[in-house]
């Protein structure tokens, strides 16, 4: 019984890190945030390419609708094309299981409310759980950063079409500090999900007792 119960807990963690995480990256990749990253991490102040601040975030939204999925013609190598198409496809497929994932949380959070699944607790434990988990690995990839990012596109893109020189376009809209920005941001932002949800679901147990 108890093997049952630790499977079901970590599927149920598993899909709410999966909504956290994902809902995170949706929102990261929002041209607000991204034009603030960009800011923040010094892409408009010398460009090294010469745009100004309006062609670059030009330059940036078409990348972003690409990624998302509309057909533009990006001005691009073919090189940074060819990653670009990689990451598109990483991007879609993202959607799709953060759609799953979204289903899945209310879904189980419904049959919670209805008492269908004793669960009020145990998703209170998840919830703080991958809240602190979050946290942890925000702060490990602070130190470990380097390592990670070189890890994640090894594993994730086809060898030797992922690394670029400084004077690529590609790299002076989207250059490594702001990469670690957006992890930071992720990380951050699904913790705080996670810790919200919490508190929501704490309260809302002790408003229905």
């Amino acid at each position: 019984m108890k093997v049952k119960q630790f499977s079901l807990d970590l599927i149920a963690a598993f899909i709410l890190l999966s909504f956290f995480l994902l809902s995170s990256i949706q929102i990261a990749s929002l041209k607000p945030v991204v034009f603030f990253f960009q800011d923040i991490s010094g892409v408009y102040e010398g460009a090294d390419f010469g745009f100004k601040k309006e062609v670059i975030q030009e330059a940036t939204e078409e990348t972003l609708d690409y990624v998302k999925g509309a057909n533009l013609n990006l001005p691009y190598t073919q090189r940074e094309k060819f990653h670009l198409a990689e990451v598109r496809s990483l991007f879609l497929n993202i959607r799709k299981v953060w759609l799953v994932s979204v289903i899945l949380t209310f879904g189980i959070l419904l049959l919670i409310h209805l008492k269908v699944l004793q669960w009020q607790e145990r998703i209170k434990v998840i919830t703080k759980s991958l809240t602190i988990f979050c946290l942890v690995l925000d702060l490990g990839l602070l130190f470990l950063f380097p390592h990670f990012f070189t890890v994640f596109h090894q594993i994730l893109f086809s060898p030797g079409t992922w690394e670029f020189a400084k004077e690529d376009l590609l790299t002076a809209l989207f250059p490594y500090q702001f990469w670690v920005m957006q992890t930071i941001f992720v990380l951050s932002f699904s913790a705080f999900l996670s810790a919200i949800s919490f508190f929501v679901l704490r309260l809302l147990y002790l408003l229905a007792k």
